[in-house]
């Protein structure tokens, strides 16, 4: 049967995933969020840590914060050039590809304006 500490470390395994695939934050982020080392993000993110600490209880708060956040609706426009995409032949794997650049491309700048 598996401990608390066993089912909060999975679940922080599984919010900082959750937070990594909606782009909401890096490794580096959330360990600035959370006020803990960044070798504590990826061990965590791994599943290799073996006991809970205050800092991992902060940094589950602190992803747990970011994932309650409502994601917003796309507008109308976004949606009708979604639909031109397809249609024009494009796959979901391209606009993946695509969002997924231009996110990365959009996070630098604004990690550089600060």
């Amino acid at each position: 049967m598996p401990s608390d500490t066993d089912h909060t470390l999975s679940e922080l395994q599984e919010a900082l995933k959750l937070v990594s695939k909606r782009g909401l934050a890096t490794q580096g982020q959330l360990s600035d969020a959370a006020g803990v080392n960044q070798s504590t993000v990826s061990l965590a993110k791994r599943g290799m840590l073996t006991r809970t600490t205050h800092s991992t209880s902060t940094l589950l708060k602190t992803c747990q914060k970011l994932l309650e956040k409502p994601l917003p609706m796309p507008s109308r426009k976004i949606v009708q050039q979604i639909n031109n995409f397809y249609r024009s032949g494009g796959t979901e794997a391209e606009l993946e590809a695509v969002l997924v650049h231009s996110t990365k491309l959009i996070g630098r700048v604004l990690v550089d304006d600060d």
